[in-house]
């Protein structure tokens, strides 16, 4: 796969990528460096796995958008997406070159479960499973040279087909939307059980003399924006978390039952004396909105319950120790955090869990000091420590392949159900990999069961 630059002085410029990752960025140790307006130093990572590209934006100051839809998670890359970070656009281009990508080989069960006993290896390639480990998995058999010119011209004929429909559509569209009568279209009332409906937007700033404090949390269209500067103690923070319709509910019947919607301006009350401290909410769902900011005031009961409820729905999504920690207590405790990661780390060969949690900590690491600036040289070290860790887990992923493959064909399904469990310990259980290891474990389980009558 392929990035094509599509604008800027690198306009028609390709980059192949290459496996394991590839890191965009304003700093030089980035994979692909780009000194363009908007991007960040280390703006985004894109991870080969499971025969797929997937691309991350890494809490970039602006984000990353792929076909004009911001990120906030992982996202596959197709060939045809374009991807956006500041100023700079490029357009993904698969070559259709494989012999990059890692190939899964994971077995099918064969159709006749009666027939299991294992025959001299040839040199035919095994019957195997839609790939486990992989997207694609193409398997050559002999004498499948006729088959494939009859799939080439069914496909061409197919495209031809395709190419006819989509004109006929177009043509059809221009000769509707030219027709006055259908200038106007018939309104659509919005869905007011849609789980996107809530808006949240919540502001603090604090003004000291030797200090300024911003906080803010954004949540629409069902996603969330964290920022945070803390211009004394050099904090700077901005992160797109991933949020479960499930918390959004809670935090929507929460905030409902404060009341908050019959607050007005004028039942505020003013304090005497403090910092310069003003705090702002904008609520809405259904076809209701209210705005509310206190200036250096006591907060009325309802408004402090829609900050309790944030609060809560903060700590849910992980972010919560990010902002209520004390910058002191923040520090130390990334510092046990990387100490720990670092002794799982030297020791990652010797229990498969070691991997998982190393990486569990240097992430936490990660973030707890990416806020502070300048940042501190233990985030840079468990930001190159998780990359390591990360390609460790996926090369011994492809080995596995390679073993469970050899295993099946001597039928030992024991030895293959040992390196499933050992590769789940490995990953971490909303893993993509680890689900799909788990499912050819339960395979492996049915055949050995079924060998054993």
């Amino acid at each position: 796969m392929k990035f094509i630059f599509l604008n800027g002085d690198r306009a028609g410029d390709k980059v192949e990528l290459t496996p394991p990752f590839v890191t965009i960025g304003r700093e030089a140790d980035n994979s692909l460096q780009v000194l363009v307006q908007g991007i960040s130093r280390y703006h985004a990572r894109v991870d080969f796995r499971d025969g797929t590209w997937w691309f991350c934006d890494l809490s970039s100051t602006n984000g990353t958008k792929i076909n004009e839809n911001l990120i906030t998670e992982a996202t596959r890359l197709s060939s045809g997406d374009v991807i956006k970070m500041g100023q700079l656009q490029l357009r993904v281009m698969d070559d259709g070159v494989n012999a990059e990508v890692p190939q899964g080989v994971v077995f099918r069960p064969p159709q006749n479960l009666e027939q299991t006993v294992v025959q001299p290896a040839t040199h035919e390639a095994l019957p195997v499973a839609d790939d486990i480990f992989s997207k694609d998995k193409e398997v050559k058999r002999k004498g499948g040279g006729s088959g494939e010119k009859k799939n080439s011209r069914f496909s061409s004929l197919l495209f031809y087909v395709l190419v006819i429909g989509a004109a006929v559509v177009a043509v059809s569209l221009f000769i509707i939307l030219a027709n006055p009568e259908n200038k106007t279209l018939p309104f659509v009332p919005p869905d007011t059980d849609a789980p996107n409906s809530l808006l949240l937007v919540y502001d603090k700033q604090i003004i000291e003399s030797n200090n300024i404090f911003r906080f803010n949390l954004t949540i629409e269209n069902n996603m969330a924006k964290v920022t945070l500067d803390d211009l004394k103690y050099g904090r700077r923070f901005q992160e797109n978390p991933p949020v479960s319709p499930e918390a959004l509910k809670r935090l929507e019947d929460a905030v409902r039952a404060t009341g908050f919607m019959g607050l007005t301006q004028e039942e505020t009350i003013r304090s005497a004396g403090g910092p310069n401290e003003a705090r702002s909410i904008v609520l809405g769902y259904e076809n209701k909105l209210n705005k509310i900011t206190i200036r250096s005031t006591y907060a009325p009961t309802s408004f402090e319950g829609v900050e309790k409820a944030m609060n809560d729905f903060l700590g849910e999504i992980g972010i919560g120790v990010l902002i209520n920690l004390p910058p002191d207590q923040m520090r130390a405790e990334a510092l046990k955090s990387f100490a720990k990661a670092n002794t799982l780390f030297d020791n990652m060969k010797a229990r498969p869990e070691n991997v998982r949690e190393a990486i569990l900590r240097y992430k936490i690491t990660r973030d707890l000091l990416a806020q502070f600036e300048p940042k501190p040289e233990e985030w840079d070290i468990a930001r190159r420590r998780v990359d390591e860790a990360e390609a460790f887990v996926t090369e011994r992923v492809k080995q596995a392949e390679f073993d469970i493959e050899m295993l099946v064909r001597r039928g030992q399904y024991d030895e293959a159900i040992a390196i499933c469990l050992e590769l789940m310990k490995m990953l971490a259980p909303d893993d993509e990999r680890y689900i799909k290891t788990q499912k050819v474990k339960i395979q492996l389980e049915q055949l050995r069961a079924k060998g054993n009558k």
